[in-house]
């Protein structure tokens, strides 16, 4: 039945998350011993500064470390502060730990979490979406049966522009981990209706900042790369 298959997905998501989790690991962990290699052939063959070396190897290893706590949501503050120290030499990297260090402290939620916590509040999004907005006393009965049940369409029963499609469409999203597609779909909310989209504010928050935070990882990921990419003097 359909609990049923709603059990059997939750837990094959459960474990597609673990296995996603273990396998970023593997490859920051990874990535940290090829470049932690790519300093060190650097430095035997004298292609940069005894200081820059220094200086590539620490960001190399505190944007490492910085990813690693990332992908599991812990907090960052310490990763950014050792970061921020080093961008005295680095100015460039000071926009995106700007961007960090408002977030530092609580770290950024995951895409585990913030599935978990749409699942959370999608049944309201919807039954406040399908409230009506006039003013009769049948419209008020309505309102009022409505806001004791919330009835999901599926399938063909969808439209394309209704809250019970956007918020079907966004949890498969999230289901396939696309939190950007998901972000995207539900920022329309706010047209369809206002009701619905104050109850998933919150939540669009917290995806936006987890959005941000990535971005601006990535772009320090691409500058530390890029401090220890072998170039002709």
């Amino acid at each position: 039945n359909r609990l049923n298959q709603i059990e059997t997905i939750n837990v094959q998501g459960s474990r597609n998350d673990q296995k996603r989790v273990t396998n970023s690991t593997k490859k920051i962990n990874s990535l940290i011993g090829e470049l932690e290699g790519r300093v060190h052939i650097l430095e035997e063959s004298g292609q940069i500064s005894e200081g820059a070396n220094s200086d590539a190897a620490a960001i190399i290893l505190a944007v490492s470390q910085l990813r690693k706590s990332n992908v599991t949501g812990e907090p960052f503050d310490k990763d950014t502060d050792v970061l921020i120290a080093l961008a005295e030499a680095h100015p460039d990297m000071l926009v995106a730990l700007s961007i960090l260090k408002k977030t530092a402290k609580l770290g950024a939620a995951t895409i585990i979490t913030l599935r978990a916590e749409f699942s959370k509040i999608a049944s309201d999004v919807v039954r406040l979406g399908n409230v009506s907005s006039g003013n009769s006393w049948l419209d008020g009965v309505k309102k009022r049966i409505l806001a004791l049940v919330s009835i999901r369409k599926t399938g063909a029963e969808l439209d394309d522009v209704s809250v019970d499609a956007l918020v079907a469409q966004a949890e498969e999203h999230l289901r396939q981990g696309d939190l950007t597609a998901a972000v995207k779909i539900i920022n329309q909310l706010k047209v369809v209706s206002k009701p619905a989209a104050k109850t998933a504010e919150l939540w669009l928050k917290r995806a936006k900042n987890r959005l941000m935070v990535e971005r601006a990882v990535a772009s320090l990921h691409v500058y530390a790369v890029s401090l220890v990419a072998l170039r002709k003097q």
